[in-house]
């Protein structure tokens, strides 16, 4: 940490930092708990107690519950800035994030996210970690939810629409859920309002439990409509198709999971290492059938417009497209030239033709 490098020129007689009033930029992303535990012992042994106005810090962009160094790195900021910033500062906006620059926001967009797990412990952990985690929900893109237990307090747990007004995503990661667990994803996903769905399994590279998926979506959208808010949703869906069947799944809930605009599905199965020639192309013989079925079931979703399928790792796309030259052939000519949908081959997308525009 550069800062603590920096301050170890100076004494540490109780004295040299006394006069200290504004501190930044603390970049703590990454960092170690013992190495937010010297910045404390640096400041405070050079006379830096309670007398800082103004800390400007930067945590990173990606808060989750599930990950342990995110707790334990929060509750060591705690630490610090309890030791260092005047009282009054830390509720009245005496710690700040670093404002991002415009050559950051893209970067910010695709990664920044904060769990709502994290938000309720912080909540009711300390007025401090409280006030610091309401601050980045209220910027962060992307809100996601694990599952996970939360405390059992109405005030820690309270999501309202401006609990996360620049949200414009919310994502269920999660490997399972109860009906307790899932009516709290539901009335989080409601509560946020927003229209861009993510739904997978831990993380994203885990393909999600399907039944807790269509589940998930039947429920978000019969709450949306009880409020007489339903509108088209954009599923971004992180899926398996290398050992089951799933559009079958997709097709017989159709008008529950409705309506859904863009349904973009990823992938997450891989040709296992080692495979021989045989398994290899029963493998993409099993994926490319179920993705057909997948597709099939996404026609008869209401208010749809577009699919669009990705693989997660570049291995499908270093062996020269295997699975979508496999699909291509054997599918698309036969199972998709009288349907109101085109296909493009490249990137494995349907799109619903608009009135009146020609089949090829």
């Amino acid at each position: 940490m550069v800062i603590r490098a920096m301050l170890a020129e100076l004494p540490a007689d109780g004295k040299s930092l006394e006069g200290l009033r504004e501190l930044g930029n603390i970049y703590l992303y990454g960092a170690e708990v013992g190495e937010i535990q010297q910045l404390e012992h640096a400041l405070t042994s050079r006379g830096c107690m309670n007398r800082l106005t103004k800390l400007c810090i930067d945590t990173g962009v990606i808060l989750r519950m599930d990950v342990q160094g995110d707790v334990d790195n929060l509750i060591m900021l705690d630490h610090l800035v309890t030791a260092v910033v005047d009282p009054e500062a830390l509720l009245t906006g005496g710690v700040e994030w670093v404002d991002l620059g415009e050559d950051d926001r893209d970067a910010w967009d695709r990664e920044a996210e904060l769990s709502v797990e994290l938000l309720s412990w912080a909540r009711a952990k300390s007025p401090f970690l409280r006030y610091h985690i309401e601050q980045f929900a209220r910027i962060v893109p992307r809100v996601i939810y694990h599952g996970l237990p939360e405390p059992n307090e109405l005030a820690a747990t309270a999501i309202t629409p401006s609990t996360f007004p620049r949200a414009d995503c919310f994502h269920l990661c999660a490997e399972s859920l109860t009906p307790d667990t899932m009516q709290r994803a539901v009335s989080v996903a409601t509560a946020i309002g927003k229209n861009y769905i993510r739904v997978s399994g831990k993380v994203d590279v885990d393909a999600a439990p399907r039944e807790a998926a269509v589940e998930f979506l039947k429920a978000l959208q019969a709450a949306r409509l009880n409020e007489g808010g339903e509108t088209a949703l954009d599923v971004l869906y992180y899926l398996s198709l290398g050992d089951e069947e799933v559009g079958s799944l997709w097709e017989t809930h159709a008008a529950e999971v409705s309506p859904i605009r863009c349904l973009e599905l990823w992938i997450t199965d891989m040709i296992p290492q080692g495979a021989s020639d045989n398994e290899r192309r029963a493998f993409i013989e099993t994926v490319s059938k179920n993705l057909l079925a997948m597709l099939k079931a996404s026609t008869r979703l209401g208010g749809h417009r577009e699919t669009h399928v990705r693989f997660f790792l570049p291995p499908w796309f270093v062996r020269h497209g295997d699975v979508s030259d496999y699909f291509a052939r054997h599918h698309l000519s036969d199972d998709f030239d009288e349907t109101p949908y085109t296909f493009d081959g490249t990137s494995l997308s349907l799109r619903r033709r608009s009135a009146g525009e020609a089949s090829d």
